[in-house]
């Protein structure tokens, strides 16, 4: 019997998980991120026919737009990793720092920087001959940032540096704690520690119809 190419999508998951819509902790796509089924779907056949992905965090939309209700124009942003996230921030805090480690995307970004608002550092770090200098803070940069994003490489690492990058009741988010497990336990563990919150969000990315799910630390 043929399969409808609708359940196909949704039972095709792959080994590590139970279907497309929940992540690799089997968490379920929550009721109120259904919402964004539609969305993804068109955003993911014109990115596999054209290469287009919007200009949005590669994270669940449950996560841009809890983002999106706590940035402010005066944040100072950090950013392990970059990407469309890098663009977005660019029109709407006052100083964002990212590094890339991906030279492609480090000049395809940097292009379309051009023209943006916010002040911004933004550094290719070749992780062949520095690693460290991928997450390595320097001593003015120790609770200098109302927000910094983790979503590239050496997370765990990375996520040591932000907890020391994030101003006392700033705010971090690591994405893809169902995989990056040994990060989101470092963050755990840390805000706990501090009295802070943690805010799970799971849900489909931009032009990815996979759940998964990133975590929101108030410090």
């Amino acid at each position: 019997m043929r399969i409808p190419v609708g359940v196909n999508w949704v039972i095709r998951a792959g080994e590590k998980r139970r279907s497309r819509l929940h992540d690799y902790d089997n968490r379920l796509l929550p009721p109120n991120a259904v919402v964004d089924v539609p969305r993804v779907l068109r955003q993911a056949i014109r990115r596999r026919r054209y290469g287009w992905r919007p200009i949005l965090p590669w994270v669940p939309y449950p996560a841009i737009r809890r983002i999106q209700e706590l940035i402010q124009p005066d944040w100072d942003v950090l950013e392990m990793g970059s990407g469309n996230s890098t663009l977005w921030f660019a029109t709407r805090v006052k100083h964002i720092r990212s590094m890339e480690s991906d030279p492609y995307w480090y000049s395809r970004v940097k292009a379309g920087l051009a023209g943006a608002s916010a002040a911004i550092d933004y550094e290719f770090i070749n992780v062949d001959q520095r690693p460290g200098s991928y997450w390595e803070l320097k001593e003015d940069q120790v609770e200098s940032y109302d927000f910094v994003m983790v979503d590239g490489l050496f997370r765990e690492e990375c996520i040591k540096s932000a907890l020391r990058a994030a101003r006392p009741g700033g705010y971090i988010y690591l994405d893809n704690i169902d995989s990056e497990r040994a990060a989101f336990a470092v963050l755990k563990e840390a805000v706990m520690k501090r009295g802070g919150s943690i805010e799970l969000l799971t849900g489909l990315p931009p032009a990815q119809p996979t759940v998964t799910t990133g975590a929101l630390a108030h410090t």
